[in-house]
């Protein structure tokens, strides 16, 4: 199944987005960030699905939008983002919930606290924590937050995260995030049992700044997935372009099995390239 992001189009609130890509004749809505919180988003969000039973909603990452922003950061030192960060996740699994959605997805821990505006960018060096002492909490917090989650039977997953080239470079070629390649996720995976969101668009962009090979690291984790974000990039940072029928991404993508997965399109190019990519993307399961 493929599902498109909010994240796709431009709109105040969820509701104006989630109308808009369904009057474009998208049913299957992932909910991220990137609008303003709202009273009423639950209940408009419903209506829609109580106007059309074609609609599916499935939760991701910082959505529900908060009051005051912040980034979501499961691995951090400081006390107060980790209650705002589980507060959101467990707001999130309500949401779930209610939507009917049978998932929700979080980004892996930073070994440092963004501020909203640093994401995607390239980042001044500062102090890292303590890399296994962070992924300690960022696990304690994994499993609480399992714990919680299957009481109202929403499954989990863990987005890999990104690190562009210019970042790397900054912090000196020191790791600022948690599972970032196939090697993190094997570690990882061998620590807690947790589901992987793979977003191939970041995994391409951190595969290129930390020198790796692209094709021999997402065959070895999509087999280990079955939820997929889908956009494309040029290596150097996260982009949210269209995927096209000559890129490198889509060429690769032909030989893997992606039929039984659940896919998002993350393209921010348009109504028009959400068209095009979608076509594609759907050409490979049927």
């Amino acid at each position: 199944m493929i599902y498109v992001s909010t994240g796709c189009v431009s709109g105040t609130t969820i509701k104006e987005r989630a109308e808009l890509l369904i009057n474009e004749g998208f049913f299957n809505l992932e909910l991220t960030g990137g609008t303003q919180p709202y009273a009423e988003y639950i209940d408009d969000l419903l209506m829609l699905k109580k106007n059309n039973n074609n609609i599916n909603y499935i939760v991701h990452n910082y959505f529900p939008p908060p009051q005051e922003p912040f980034v979501v950061n499961l691995g951090s030192l400081k006390k107060e983002v980790i209650s705002k960060s589980i507060n959101l996740c467990k707001k999130a699994i309500h949401d779930a919930v209610t939507l009917e959605s049978d998932r929700y997805s979080f980004h892996a821990g930073f070994y440092f606290d963004p501020e909203i505006k640093e994401l995607g960018a390239i980042l001044d060096n500062r102090l890292l924590a303590d890399s296994e002492l962070s992924q300690a909490i960022f696990k304690e917090n994994v499993i609480q937050l399992q714990e919680f989650a299957s009481m109202y039977g929403i499954e989990l997953y863990i987005e890999n995260n990104v690190v562009n080239i210019g970042s790397y470079l900054s912090f000196n070629k020191e790791i600022p995030a948690m599972l970032l390649n196939y090697s993190d996720y094997k570690k990882l995976t061998s620590e807690i049992d947790f589901n992987l969101l793979l977003d191939v668009a970041h995994l391409k962009v951190s595969i290129h700044s930390l020198g790796l090979n692209f094709s021999d690291e997402l065959s070895n984790l999509i087999d280990c997935s079955d939820y997929i974000h889908l956009s494309d990039n040029n290596n150097l940072k996260d982009e949210n372009n269209a995927i096209t029928k000559d890129s490198e991404l889509f060429k690769l993508l032909k030989n893997k099995n992606l039929k039984n997965k659940v896919m998002t399109l993350e393209t921010y190019d348009g109504i028009n390239k959400i068209k095009s990519s979608y076509d594609l993307i759907d050409s490979l399961i049927k």
